[in-house]
């Protein structure tokens, strides 16, 4: 991207971000409307679009008053800090595949950095105060923080590392390896957030529809060819030998399903992983799940299916 583009995009990226937030304030005001049983904003604009802008330009009409016992320049660095941190961290977001501001190696680590600083900034506001009670409530603010990295020089084992930290500290304090905190949140995103909820909901719908596709394919196979099927009862091959033919043939489907999936798949990881500059990838324990589960619902569809042949006789066919 161009120098002109970049600046351009730039700018495009802080309207866009403050614009949101001026939307998503009258929606929220809009919203305790409702819930609350009152009007909320109906004056300024259609459905009280406008109020947000009154707002703005009351704040900024508003006399600008610094406590004479403060701490002047800390007091006015702490509010604009937030927002520079906040908007450098949408420097990094990729938009497009050239639609950025800034490229660089530790995208991710950056934004993190980046959103991280506003809880310094409340922090600042408490201590430019002079204020006993704000600081308290700076400090406050500043303890909320639960994550902490450490560094490991090269070769240190982190278990080891692990339990050496956890031996020092309280025990409300966890201390995680980098596969363990990746386990918890995991646990947790599946397990305690309607994320996962809706994600297992959407994996169960997919088992069903699957189910269903695969045992109307397989019922008018086993329908089409009934009589060689009892021809071949007639000859003297059993149940079982027939009812293996039918789940090799759902296995066979199952497999037919999953290669094209599973590329598209790995295609799809890479596109997103490239857009967002997030490690993902196709685990091999992922990829097996999946496809036992495929084989699984495949089976399970031509197990119903056998249900024909198990009643087939082949004088009535015949």
């Amino acid at each position: 991207m161009s120098e002109l583009g970049t600046v351009t995009f730039g700018l495009f990226i802080i309207v866009a971000a403050v614009g949101g937030a001026a939307i998503l304030t009258w929606f929220e005001r809009r919203l305790l409307g409702i819930w609350q049983d009152r009007y909320g904003p109906n004056r300024l604009g259609p459905f009280g679009a406008f109020q947000v802008v009154a707002d703005m330009v009351k704040l900024l009409t508003k006399d600008d008053w610094v406590p004479p016992f403060s701490d002047r320049l800390v007091f006015v660095f702490a509010p604009t800090a937030i927002v520079v941190a906040m908007l450098l961290g949408f420097a990094v977001v990729p938009f497009g595949p050239d639609l950025y501001v800034l490229d660089i190696n530790i995208g991710l680590l950056f934004f993190l950095g980046m959103t991280s600083l506003a809880v310094y900034s409340v922090l600042l506001g408490g201590l430019a105060s002079n204020n006993k009670y704000a600081l308290l409530g700076g400090l406050r603010s500043a303890g909320q923080i639960d994550l902490g990295l450490v560094h490991l020089e090269p070769g240190a084992d982190p278990a080891a590392v692990r339990d050496a930290i956890a031996a020092g500290i309280p025990r409300d304090v966890e201390v995680l390896t980098r596969g363990a905190f990746v386990e918890r949140e995991v646990r947790y995103w599946s397990g305690a957030t309607p994320i996962g909820y809706v994600f297992s909901f959407g994996v169960l719908m997919g088992l069903v529809v699957g189910a269903i596709i695969v045992y109307q394919i397989l019922f008018a196979d086993v329908q089409q060819h009934l009589q060689e099927y009892a021809t071949l009862k007639a000859i003297g091959y059993t149940n079982r030998y027939l009812f293996g033919v039918v789940l090799q043939e759902a296995a066979i489907l199952a497999l037919l399903g999953y290669v094209p999936g599973f590329l598209l798949c790995l295609l799809f990881y890479s596109q997103a992983g490239a857009a967002t500059r997030l490690p993902l990838v196709m685990t091999p324990e992922r990829a097996g799940l999946v496809a036992a589960l495929t084989i699984g619902m495949c089976c399970v569809s031509g197990a119903i299916a056998l249900r024909k042949i198990r009643r087939v006789d082949p004088a009535e066919v015949f």
